[in-house]
């Protein structure tokens, strides 16, 4: 008997838009009241992903599956996000989950989110139930949704991280299997499509296989400090994610292709590390000569913070080689790279890299101009790694990037991914306090 599906929308969406796979998984052996088709608003601005995610505990119980029962899960768009926090918010249940589908999930977010606040946005998107949720957005949704956001940030560090392996190939966490379409939108909302995207969520962004990058240039050099200067996270997990042609953020779930059906079902069949493996293969013959046809970008978040862990807010990143005479070549506007700084605290950015315009460059050294300021001659940010004065509450560092994996163990630069990047630096401060008084 198959197990218990649980199936789960995403933004400004409701569980009816599951009515085609539903009918697919009932013509392949599941009982009607084994489909778990939920809905939930979005479109309340009170109301967070967070609250989404516990209040999905109570409705599993509600409906017939207990705390020691096992039950797979299809996700579209933000129902990722809402099923990774509940999981970070219930721990114990990655047992209990044994396979996740990810439709086109919003993993990191949306570049579509930070245009949803909009007026238009409002009235196209908005909660069309009078009462006094009316037109609203759902703002704390779309905050969650934008790009490089704290909560996708923070996120990532509880389930994809952190010391507890949530996701991966063997049987005491969920088998993770992602979809993405690689075609915008038809008629006029392909305007409204970024590169690299399926209308709504880039390729970048929708993997689970995400690593973080620590540029530590806090403290003096040398002993300890050196050691941590440039460290990474724990290897990255190969969990792979199919690239469909002729599917886009909508048709993946009305107008699924056979090859993606027949994946799908194969998929919920994995019961072992060798059928996980064996499944890899079977998608990368659908996916790969997809991949072949398309640039292949990867997603940045970075961050910059002081050595108390408050952001740095203002700062300018740049991407650039020099070859052995030190002559410049700056790569920013070469790699055209979409760097978009999170509304609510921008010392979060998300930066969208076309890894094709970048071939050449990684084949040395790049390396990282960045340019950290106060605003104010009392206070000042500064490390210790190829410090340049440049006057004033100003201080700018050249950071060499680890584009090979023998300088840290894995690539910085990773095609279909996002890599999460930390600049900590120390905050000085002079003449704010003195004997006496008064200044």
């Amino acid at each position: 008997m198959p197990r218990p599906i649980v199936l789960l929308h995403g933004y400004s969406d409701q569980g009816a838009s599951f009515s085609t796979w539903k009918a697919i998984l009932m013509q392949n052996g599941y009982a009607e009241t084994d489909i778990k088709v939920c809905s939930y608003r979005s479109l309340v601005n009170e109301i967070n992903i967070s609250d989404i995610a516990e209040g999905l505990e109570a409705v599993l119980a509600q409906a017939g599956i207990g705390p020691n029962d096992h039950f797979d899960a299809v996700v579209h768009s933000t129902g990722m996000l809402v099923l990774r926090s509940w999981l970070a918010r219930f721990a114990k249940n990655v047992r209990r989950l044994k396979h996740l589908i990810g439709l086109a999930p919003a993993t990191f977010g949306s570049p579509l989110a930070a245009k949803g606040r909009s007026f238009i946005g409002a009235l196209v998107k908005g909660n069309k139930e009078p009462g006094p949720d009316f037109l609203e957005p759902g703002d704390l949704f779309l905050d969650a949704l934008e790009c490089g956001s704290r909560f996708t940030w923070d996120l990532a560090h509880k389930d994809l991280l952190g010391g507890k392996v949530f996701y991966g190939p063997g049987p005491n966490t969920p088998y993770p299997f992602i979809f993405v379409g690689t075609e915008p939108f038809d008629g006029f909302a392909r305007f409204a499509s970024d590169p690299g995207t399926d209308g709504c969520v880039r390729w970048s962004q929708v993997g689970l296989n995400a690593v973080k990058f620590t540029l530590d240039l806090a403290g003096p050099p040398g002993g300890a400090e050196e050691a941590r200067r440039t460290h990474s996270d724990p290897p990255r997990i190969e969990l792979p994610v199919t690239l469909l042609g002729k599917m886009n953020h909508g048709t993946i779930l009305s107008k699924p292709t056979p090859e993606l059906q027949k994946l799908f079902l194969s998929a919920l069949a994995v019961n072992d590390e060798v059928a996980y493996a064996k499944w890899v293969i079977d998608a990368a013959a659908v996916s790969d000569p997809v991949k072949a046809k398309v640039k292949p970008y990867q997603h940045f978040v970075t961050r910059v913070v002081d050595e108390r862990g408050d952001g740095v807010k203002d700062y300018f990143l740049d991407l650039f080689t020099r070859d052995s005479k030190g002559k410049e070549k700056s790569l920013t506007k070469q790699a055209d790279l979409d760097i978009h700084p999170y509304s609510a605290d921008p010392s979060y950015r998300s930066i969208h890299v076309d890894l094709s315009r970048l071939k050449d460059a990684m084949k040395g050294d790049i390396r990282l101009r960045l340019i950290a300021n106060t605003g104010t001659n009392y206070a000042k940010y500064v490390g210790f790694q190829a410090e340049i004065e440049t006057g004033g509450p100003s201080w700018s560092a050249e950071i060499e990037l680890p584009t090979s994996t023998s300088k840290t163990g894995l690539a910085f630069f990773y095609p279909f991914s996002t890599t999460l990047v930390e600049i900590v630096l120390n905050r000085q401060v002079a003449d704010v306090i003195k004997l006496g008084t008064g200044f």
